[in-house]
């Protein structure tokens, strides 16, 4: 576990972000800790929250019509990184298993039946689950078989890079008629790009 003092003073920074998410998003934060690590795993970091000056309890959450800071869902997570020792191919897994997790998120992917659909509509719906940051699908090619996504004004910390790689992948993974479908990270805010890339590309 990473030295405490350090971690709060990663926590503080991060808690002073503004943007907001909806409830639904952090009962998938605590659904996917309590089958990973049990109940003891996400009272755990309750009480490092607490610890730290942020006490909150994942069961007070409401799913639909609430928001709450994004700051807190993020904090959450780089707790879990020190907690269970995260590296990045748990941030990636955790973000391409959470819309199993997620009512919102599932009924966002029976809607997409298309990857058209999902570039061109992906803006109005981020709006639906999150108020910072700016989602667009900047480019499709269905012939040469990629598209580019973009994230503009979402920084809160890197280690959510990888949680988007492997969130945008599986919903990708929804929407593309082919195979072999990989996801790139390819321009990133904190390699001083002016926002996140994705490319998304198949067979």
């Amino acid at each position: 576990m990473e030295n405490q003092n350090s971690l709060k003073a990663e926590i503080d920074i991060i808690m002073k972000k503004s943007g907001r998410t909806k409830g639904s998003e952090l009962i998938t934060y605590a659904k996917y800790i309590r089958e990973k690590y049990g109940e003891k795993g996400l009272k755990a970091v309750e009480e490092k929250l607490e610890e730290f000056g942020y006490p909150f309890r994942f069961d007070s959450v409401k799913m639909l019509g609430e928001w709450y800071s994004e700051a807190l869902n993020v904090s959450a997570i780089i707790i879990a990184k020190s907690l269970f020792d995260w590296k990045e191919k748990d941030f990636f897994e955790f973000g391409y298993t959470s819309p199993k997790y997620s009512f919102l998120v599932k009924i966002l992917m029976k809607y997409f039946v298309t990857l058209k659909m999902f570039v061109d509509q992906g803006k109005e719906y981020w709006s639906k689950f999150m108020d910072v940051g700016e989602f667009e699908g900047a480019e499709l090619d269905e012939e040469k078989k990629y598209c580019v996504l973009r994230l503009k004004g979402y920084d809160f910390h890197p280690c959510m890079c990888e949680y988007f790689n492997g969130f945008l992948l599986k919903i990708s993974e929804n929407v593309v008629k082919g195979k072999n479908i990989k996801i790139e990270e390819t321009k990133c805010i904190y390699r001083s790009d002016p926002y996140h890339e994705f490319l998304v590309s198949w067979e």
